[in-house]
């Protein structure tokens, strides 16, 4: 009786870890560009995520900001791809220790238009309202350790 029990509740794991790892990453997506969306004042576009439960590593392709209207380019940054590599273990602990952001092919358009505005300062809003909030409310530290651009 205890081995049917037993292979009943890893059955019942296995599918919560395979339903995970196929829903996570869409609902990731979409906050990820909502709360890109209300940081800046301009929208955000991303193509793919994908997240490795694991690891703890978020994978991302075809990152887009816009640009103001009034500029030439039509994207402020686009990033080919890249990853997010997160201790999980520091979650435990309320911390978000994140090992290593890398940039693939990232590319950044600074410009300044017919009028003298630079592009760059009206992309960010001056007080991101969820990030003071969510700082505020959850009382999380966060810890950046390293940044790689890679041919970019």
């Amino acid at each position: 009786m205890k081995k049917i029990l037993i292979g009943i509740i890893m059955l019942i794991l296995a599918a919560a870890v395979f339903f995970a790892q196929r829903t996570l990453p869409g609902i990731m997506k979409n906050l990820a560009v909502k709360e890109l969306d209300e940081i800046l004042n301009t929208e955000a576009e991303i193509d793919d995520l994908k997240v490795s439960l694991w690891r703890g590593i978020i994978s991302f392709s075809g990152v887009r900001i816009k640009n103001p209207p009034g500029f030439n380019e039509k994207y402020f940054l686009t990033v080919e791809n890249g990853f997010v590599d997160i201790s999980l273990f520091a979650l435990l602990s309320k911390k978000v220790d994140v090992e290593e952001i890398v940039l693939y092919r990232p590319r950044l358009n600074i410009e300044i238009n017919g009028i003298s505005r630079s592009n760059a300062p009206l992309v960010f809003k001056k007080t991101p309202p969820s990030v003071a909030g969510t700082a505020k409310k959850t009382k999380m530290q966060t810890h950046l350790k390293k940044i790689v651009i890679q041919d970019g």
